[in-house]
Order: C-alpha cells, then sequence, then structure tokens
C-alpha cells in the first residue's frame, strides 16, 4: 500500500490473519532477516464495520502484521514472488520510487 503522509509517501505491506500465532512466527523469521515488522489487533471479536457499503463482522480477533519501515519493506518487496497482477504493478512501483529517492539521496550527497 501507498499512503500519502503530508508531502511523503508511506508504503506498508500488511498480512492480516486471525491466526496470532502464525503472524507471530512471521514476524519471528521477518526479524532474522533483519525486516522490522509489528503486529497489532486490527479487529475485535463481534465487531462491525463497514467495508465498499457492506457491514463486516468479526468471528475472532483480527490481526494485522505491518512491516512500514522503508528498507524492510523494500528488502520484503525484492523477495516477495508476487503472482496477483494488481500487486506485481504495486510492488514494482513501490521499489521504483525506493530506487528513485535513494538516487536522490546520493546526488545530494555529492553535492
Amino acid at each position: 500500500m501507498i499512503k500519502k503522509c503530508y508531502k511523503y509517501f508511506q508504503f506498508v505491506i500488511r498480512i492480516y490473519n486471525e491466526n496470532l500465532k502464525l503472524l507471530t512466527t512471521i514476524q519471528s523469521k521477518l526479524s532474522k532477516l533483519g525486516v522490522n515488522a509489528y503486529i497489532h489487533r486490527f479487529g475485535k471479536k463481534d465487531e462491525t464495520r463497514k467495508y465498499k457499503g457492506k457491514i463486516l463482522v468479526y468471528n475472532n480477533d483480527y490481526y494485522a502484521l505491518e512491516i512500514s519501515n522503508r528498507k524492510s519493506v523494500g528488502l520484503v518487496l525484492k523477495e516477495l514472488s508476487l503472482k496477483y497482477a494488481t500487486k506485481v504493478e504495486k510492488a514494482n512501483q513501490i521499489l521504483s520510487l525506493l530506487e528513485e529517492e535513494r538516487a536522490r539521496k546520493l546526488d545530494s550527497w555529492r553535492l
């Protein structure tokens, strides 16, 4: 996901699941690779939420593992083998923006 924060962009990868143990295992493995990820509860059991005109009711607590550190997002996107065209396109867009940002920083250091 690409979010606009004031004049900057924020890049976020989120993995949603009801299985907290699974997300904790993924977080641990990512940590060993140097990826910063954190888990938060996205929805409580029996909570309702509107999404695209529909009402959702959570049967269980619902969690999100989130990666928002720029370096970590880049590392993960380079390693994922995405299948869906929209996901591949978004990943390529984020990687391109990260590369442009890195190039600008290098150019400013050379001045």
